[in-house]
């Protein structure tokens, strides 16, 4: 069974994410940010992290690098909602080593979808 973090400042946007991720049988954590999410990878390792790229604290992109910098195997999925008018900015995650963009708001099989293909794409 894949890991998953999903790092998210939204409550119900992680809540939504952890019930159609577990329904579907992933073992499923969540941060408020990037700077906890990043503690939380440090103690366990996932396979998946989902990563809002408009945060306080410490924002998406700078999550994003930090994470394949130092856990080359994780494959990150880049999602925001906050990238509607701005379409260069979410799909620019990808720079920094998302394997893939989520723009918000998403449907269930999109993010199965999402999750699906970032684990597909095996970074080990």
């Amino acid at each position: 069974m894949a890991r998953v973090l999903v790092i998210d400042d939204d409550p119900g946007i992680r809540d939504v994410c952890r019930e159609i991720l577990e329904q579907a049988g992933y073992s499923v954590d969540d941060a408020p940010d990037g700077a906890v999410g990043l503690k939380m990878f440090a103690l366990a390792p996932y396979q998946v992290v989902l990563c809002d790229i408009f945060m306080p604290n410490m924002d998406g992109i700078e999550t994003i690098s930090e994470l394949v910098r130092t856990y080359v195997a994780v494959s990150v999925v880049a999602m925001s909602g906050g990238a509607v008018g701005l379409p260069d900015y979410l799909s620019s995650a990808r720079k920094f080593g998302a394997v893939s963009e989520l723009p918000k708001p998403f449907t269930a099989g999109e993010l199965l979808d999402a999750v699906g293909s970032a684990i597909e794409s095996g970074r080990d």
